[in-house]
């Protein structure tokens, strides 16, 4: 079997090699998509990276951005003399 996607020509010949590298493809490409859809602000895609465990460092930072400055509010701690 021969396919091309993402501009790449892959040749699924049945050693393991081919195997590997086909994986690598087909996981790495579906993987992209998810990213620009969240990117693009998809509600779904960010649901799909979630449950796939597709790391999407633009959308930690955003939600790292919104959360509250918790160190600032951290109760000082006293030194203890010894």
């Amino acid at each position: 079997m021969i396919g091309s996607r993402t501009g790449q020509v892959s040749v699924a010949d049945g050693t393991p090699l081919a195997a590997e590298k086909l994986e690598r493809l087909l996981t790495n490409d579906s993987g992209t998509g998810v990213i620009r859809h969240v990117d693009a602000g998809y509600e779904r895609a960010i649901e799909v990276a979630e449950q796939h465990g597709v790391r999407i460092p633009m959308l930690e930072a955003a939600r790292a951005a919104a959360e509250p400055d918790t160190a600032s509010k951290t109760p000082a701690v006293a030194a203890q003399s010894v």
